[in-house]
């Protein structure tokens, strides 16, 4: 039983030390770097989990995809012990990580990943697959496409398709790309304001969501 629970007064940080204490030691909470660091570089923007093996794909404002496993080997369930994960470079960007989509297949997990860009250069997106060799919990991504706007925008976010294999689209400023598929060929989608959120609503329906406040669709992809 904790202070709220008993009616008394405690304050903010009291209740976010309690919480984290209790995430710890049913094992939620994984330390990926050192705590106190002051490095802007190192401070996550975006993950992606594995919903099969619990493998997280994470992303850093300086640029940074690496993988590590959330699996827990067995030293790390001994008390008091709380190891840091080993973590794998991925890919890398020359700027901030602001999306990371996993397939949802079991095997050959397909990467999506982009970045915000900057006042020189237009946002980049990586697609590959993502490997892993469990022995070691070491991962690779293998990118076969890196693309680029013809104009440069920055970018949001992305999704995959649970429908159509290696579909997948990319939320940028003005417009929503979407690539890949059984179909070479794939509109590009104006939405006339920044695209923060996409997802596969079926096999030929896309939902966009904008900044604006409003969601659009597309049919027929």
């Amino acid at each position: 039983m904790n202070a709220r629970e008993i009616g008394t007064p405690t304050s903010g940080a009291q209740d976010k030390q309690c919480l984290h204490a209790k995430m710890l030691r049913r094992q939620r909470v994984w330390k990926i770097r050192e705590s106190g660091s002051s490095n802007s570089l190192d401070k996550l923007t975006c993950f992606a989990l594995d919903e099969y093996t619990g493998d997280a794909v994470l992303g850093t404002h300086g640029g940074l995809v690496s993988a590590m496993s959330t699996a827990l080997d067995e030293s790390d369930r001994l008390p008091h012990k709380r190891m840091h994960s080993p973590q794998t470079a991925v890919t890398r960007f020359t700027s901030s990580v602001t999306s990371l989509s996993l397939s949802s297949t079991r095997a050959e997990k397909t990467l999506v990943c982009c970045s915000q860009g900057n006042a020189h250069n237009s946002g980049t997106i990586h697609i590959g697959k993502f490997t892993r060799a469990p022995e070691d919990r070491q991962y690779g991504l293998e990118v076969y496409a890196v693309m680029k706007p013809r104009e440069q925008q920055s970018l949001f976010c992305t999704t995959i398709s649970r429908y159509t294999q290696d579909l997948f689209a990319v939320g940028a400023e003005n417009v929503v790309f979407v690539a890949g598929g059984l179909r070479e060929q794939r509109p590009m989608l104006n939405i006339r304001s920044n695209c923060l959120a996409v997802e596969f609503l079926g096999e030929h329906t896309l939902a966009a969501g904008r900044r604006s406040g409003d969601i659009r669709y597309a049919l027929n992809l």
